[in-house]
Parts: C-alpha cells; structure tokens; sequence
C-alpha cells in the first residue's frame, strides 16, 4: 500500500536523484510518438499512471512555476485531501516562496522546512529535475519530489541546556523561514516577543509603518514602538500578567497611539494574544491614520449637513410665517374686495384668471371655483374675445398701453349669455406679474339716462 504522511519508507540513498532521472527521460520518449493527438494521449496516460502507482509525493511545474500535476501522496502530506486542490497554483505556495530556486535547474536538493495546511512545521527533502521540451514545443517543465526527514532534538521543540527557552534570546528558529512569506502579505503589522517583551520576530508591514529594519527591531524591547507614557510600564503590565494571570490587554483589541522611528506618532488598533505551546506573544498593530482622516473628513460633511439642515429648517420657518401673513392679508384683502361695490378680476400674462370677488360672481352668475384657471374672454362678447389674447401679446411686446390705466365703456357677457354696458377699469401690479380689472354694471344708470331723456321731449 502506499505510505501515509505520517510514515515514510526510507528509499535507498540516491533513489530521488533516480527517480527525477527516470522522468526526465521518459516524458521525452513518449513524446516521439508520430501523430501529435497519439503523443498527447500516451504522454497523459503514462504521466498519470506514473503520479498513481508512484510512492513519492510528486508535483509537475511549467516553466512559469504553476503546478499542473500532483501525486495523491503530496497532498496527503501537506494535509489536503484532494490532489485538485494543489493543482494551478504556484509553486512557491508550498516551497514558502523559494520555489523559483528550483525550477529549471538539471538537478537539484535541499532539506527544508515547509507548513502544512493546519500550520504544523514539517522537515522536507527536496529534489527537482528539470524536464527539456519536447519536439515542437517550447515550454520547459521541472519535476519535483518531496519527502519527510526526521530531525532528532529538534531546537523547536526542546530547552536548551541552561533549561532556557530557544526563543528567549530575540531569534526564532528556521521556522520563521517557513512563515516570512505568509507574514510578509500582511497588510497589518505583526510582532512576536517573547515574555521578557524581546522582539523576535516582524514581518515587512512593521518595518515599513515604523521604519525600523528587521535587524533593528529583532533583540529589541517592544516598548521602542511606544510613546514614553506607556514604554515606561509596559514591562511592569506584562510581568503583573505573568504573575497573576489576569489578563486586560490579552486576547483583546484596543486603539493606542504607536511611535515611529524618526518620534512620529499615529494611531492604531492594537490585537494581543499568547502562543500556549511556545510562550511567545503576538501583537498585530493596524494603522488607523487613514480611517481618522476619513472620519474627520465624514463628521466635518455631517457637520455641513447638519448646519445646512439648521439654515433650512430656519428659512423653512420663516417661510412658513411669511406664508402665514400673508394668508391671514390675503383673508383681509378679501375681505375688503368682498365688500366692493364693483367686480374684480385679476389675470396674468396669459389672460388666466387668478381671483375673483363676491360682486364678480353676483354679477356675472358664475362661482368662484369656476371662474378660476379659466381665460378671462368668458365674460366677453364674442366679437371682443376672438381678439382679446393678441391685444395682450401686443402689449407685451411694445409696452404701449391702450387700455391700461384708463377706463372706457365696453358691454360684458354673463353666463347665461345675456349682456350688459359697463365701465372697465385695467391697472398693473408693480411687479408686472398681475392685471386688476374692476367691472362696473352701467345697466341702472343708463335706465336712469334712458328716462330722463323720455321726460325731456
């Protein structure tokens, strides 16, 4: 059967060497196939009968890193349980970003440390062979082998002789070489240090946000990240948690204000926690510089808001007051027009009526509801109010003014269609937006001539 990830068969010495050998050499003998679709064929057959029965943990890489094949035992060992998982990504995602050191390369071999999927630290020997291109093609792929070492008295896992942990002295071991390229993705920056508060680890995202080198911080008090405030009884915080277990930064996130290399100071939120198995604590620091300026930028938007919505909310008030007043005048103006002796109708530009009196619907017999919104040749003879809306064109245009401002005698039509002579009066609104015409009945007063006139004969 094959062997698991957990049990390795040791091979003779030199087999991986052999083995890289055997594929190098057959891939091309396949490929010398006469018809190019028989080639593809047998090629693909082979390699995956090859990847099957194989009892190595085998990856085959194009010319541009990408992983295009993988033995089942390969994903056994670094904890995926489908080879599809591995398949298309670059090989760096399992060589911890060393995978160009072995591409295209006649033969090549390392132990190495590499992480597994749940994050153990394994001991790896690597070979790699390079696969030369085949008739008609160009592309040139590598072929590379895993298998696990055992490390006996691993510096990760045992105290040294002094009963001193290894990580106590500011240096962490080769497993930092495994995790720098994940760390190093991070866009927060992360600090590993030991219970002393020695820093023993950074990743580039601190040394960018503090500008410090990596050289720099390693070996180095935490507090050199701090204001002098806090560095002052930052080791006395942490030696009280050690002592007492009781935890007020542990486990928890915070915002703080963290100090640059050149006394620069900005602020952040500040996560802790505590690596049970090594002792070692973490703290992932994320730069909230942006987020304040963005946030000052909103709360002053909010303030503009805000006073723009006061500034509306007064004119709106305002308005509101005005509008009152002017209801309350226009009920009096009413009221005063109500009690003419004589109709009133006011018109705009359009000859559109916009109001009327009490006297307007007594005389004329129409209501107030249906004399407004309409033009106001209703109450002219048909002769006068086919030509009523040019005269008003006209008098637009040149401003010469024929009947306003005088008073002439003209006959009026009420709704039943019946007539009568009355005295019109026209004037215009100091803003020009409205024309005021007071109709007076003539029919009584000349009744009244009509009969004097009879008695003088």
């Amino acid at each position: 059967g094959q062997a698991t990830s957990s049990e390795y068969q040791e091979a003779p010495e030199g087999f991986d060497y052999l083995f890289c050998l055997y594929i190098r050499k057959m891939i091309p003998a396949r490929m010398e196939l006469s018809s190019l679709e028989e080639k593809v064929a047998r090629y693909s057959a082979t390699r995956d009968a090859i990847l099957r029965s194989s009892d190595q943990a085998l990856a085959v890489v194009d010319s541009a890193g990408i992983i295009r094949e993988v033995s089942s035992d390969l994903a056994e060992m670094f904890g995926y349980e489908d080879e599809n998982q591995l398949t298309n990504r670059h090989i760096d995602f399992l060589l911890q970003g060393k995978g160009s050191h072995y591409l295209e390369k006649e033969l090549s071999s390392a132990e190495v440390q590499l992480v597994k999927k749940n994050g153990v630290q394994i001991n790896v020997r690597v070979v790699s062979s390079m696969i030369p291109p085949t008739e008609g093609a160009s592309d040139i792929g590598t072929a590379i082998t895993f298998k696990m070492v055992s490390k006996k008295g691993n510096p990760q896992c045992q105290e040294n002789r002094n009963g001193h942990n290894s990580y106590a002295s500011g240096e962490l071991p080769k497993t930092k070489n495994a995790t720098a390229g994940i760390l190093d993705a991070s866009f927060d920056s992360l600090f590993v240090m030991t219970e002393q508060c020695t820093i023993a680890m950074v990743n580039k995202t601190s040394c960018d946000m503090f500008g410090w080198t990596e050289e720099e911080f390693i070996g180095q008090n935490i507090r050199m990240i701090m204001t002098s405030e806090v560095a002052t009884n930052h080791d006395d915080y942490v030696s009280r948690y050690l002592e007492t277990g009781i935890k007020k930064m542990m486990g928890t996130q915070r915002e703080v204000v963290a100090q640059r290399k050149d006394g620069s100071t900005f602020p952040c939120v500040l996560g802790l926690s505590k690596c049970k198995e090594s002792g070692l604590i973490c703290g992932f620091i994320r730069d909230l510089t942006s987020e304040k300026k963005s946030q000052a930028v909103i709360l002053e938007k909010e303030r503009e808001l805000f006073n723009k919505e006061t500034q509306l909310i007064k004119k709106h008030t305002e308005a509101k007051t005005i509008l009152n007043d002017l209801v309350k005048n226009q009920s009096v103006v009413m009221g005063i027009l109500d009690a003419s002796f004589h109709s009133l109708f006011v018109i705009d530009d359009h000859c559109i009526i916009h109001m009327v009196n009490k006297k307007s619907c007594e005389d004329f017999g129409w209501t107030k509801e249906e004399f407004l919104g309409r033009n106001i040749s209703m109450i002219m003879t048909p002769d006068v109010a086919a030509n009523h809306d040019q005269f008003m064109k006209n008098y637009l245009s040149t401003g010469i003014k024929k009947m306003i401002g005088t008073q002439r005698q003209v006959t009026a039509r009420r709704k039943d269609g019946s007539t009568f002579p009355c005295t019109l009066g026209l004037s215009e609104t100091p803003n020009g937006e409205f024309y005021c015409g007071f109709i007076r009945d003539l029919t009584q007063q000349k009744k009244s001539e009509s009969e004097m006139l009879e008695k003088n004969k």
